[in-house]
């Protein structure tokens, strides 16, 4: 009984500082290999589906590289700890709290959200993700440090993230259908400059900013603070990441009506770029590098949908 009180102590104390994030703790930690096999299986469920398993596991190892990049780029720094005033109340909060946000649009989304998206953007992404959350933690004494708006060490930070976008985005360009595109020749450039720039705006305001705010800056660091690793807050954020795309592919899109595949899409594709992402939040705990690079991601892939919504296609 009396470890078991110092265990729970040691979890609610908010100045525990986490186990930093290196190559080494990766390869050691449980939760890199249950991440590993989460992957495995959900694409042994795409497979069925005509899905390549080779290319699947060919971009894993692809993204895996990229994703040591923060890593390098910060090896001999000390990420600045934020400091979490409960932090088992705050995590069982947080995730209870995202598990209705996912029951609701799973309720709504196909009459509600779905069909309005400027609905589904103002009300369920950044009402529910962004202000709600943050209006808690203002109450609760936090500070704009504390979910990553700071300029500390904003030198090495801009490094790190100019070369972890350039990598990507260097990479999407000239493997995904949407890099591919933008590269064809099939439309004159200063459209495709002005689709591109449309695409970003999207990226930002429809996903990349609320996005990270809640799924690294708050949900991330609460679920590394209780389990004492770094490594597995970016592993659980990533499976919890992946979960919320569930309600998109479950109702559009090619796997809609289709659980399985549904669930697998989110998971795999999450999987590849999520870490990159908790990466480089683990290691700055800046929001800079992962809206950036997340709405790279978003661009490039989305460019060729948002020109023609707004009518920039032949």
């Amino acid at each position: 009984m009396a470890g078991a009180g110092l265990a729970s102590k040691l979890l609610d104390n908010s100045k525990y500082v986490t186990a930093n994030l290196t190559l080494r703790t990766i390869v050691t930690s449980p939760y890199t290999y249950g991440l590993l096999g989460v992957y495995a299986a959900a694409a042994a469920v795409r497979s069925s589906a005509g899905w390549s398993v080779a290319e699947s596991f060919a971009g894993l190892a692809l993204f895996t590289a990229i994703a040591m990049i923060p890593l390098l780029m910060t090896r001999n720094r000390t990420p600045p700890e934020i400091e979490i005033f409960r932090p088992r109340k705050e995590a069982f909060a947080v995730a209870v709290y995202f598990l209705g946000w996912l029951l609701l649009n799973l309720a709504l989304w196909p009459i509600i959200f779905g069909p309005n998206p400027m609905l589904a953007n103002g009300i369920s992404f950044w009402l529910l993700l962004v202000i709600v959350p943050l209006a808690v933690v203002w109450k609760a004494g936090y500070r704009p440090r504390d979910i990553g708006l700071h300029s500390e060490s904003l030198a090495m930070n801009i490094r790190s993230t100019a070369t972890t976008l350039a990598v990507v985005s260097l990479i999407l360009l000239l493997i995904t259908p949407g890099g591919r595109f933008i590269r064809s020749g099939e439309v004159a450039p200063s459209t495709v400059a002005l689709g591109i720039a449309l695409s970003l705006g999207v990226s930002l305001l429809a996903a990349a900013v609320h996005e990270e705010v809640f799924f690294r800056a708050i949900l991330q660091t609460r679920l590394a603070k209780i389990t004492r690793s770094e490594v597995a807050g970016v592993c659980l954020a990533t499976l919890a990441f992946g979960l919320y795309h569930l309600p998109f592919r479950l109702y559009q899109g090619p796997t809609a009506g289709h659980f399985a595949q549904s669930l697998a899409g989110c998971l795999t594709e999450t999987i590849l770029a999520a870490p990159v992402l908790g990466f480089l939040w683990a290691r700055t705990r800046s929001l800079l590098g992962p809206v950036l690079v997340h709405a790279a991601i978003d661009t490039i892939s989305g460019t060729q949908k948002v020109m023609e919504v707004f009518g920039l296609l032949p």
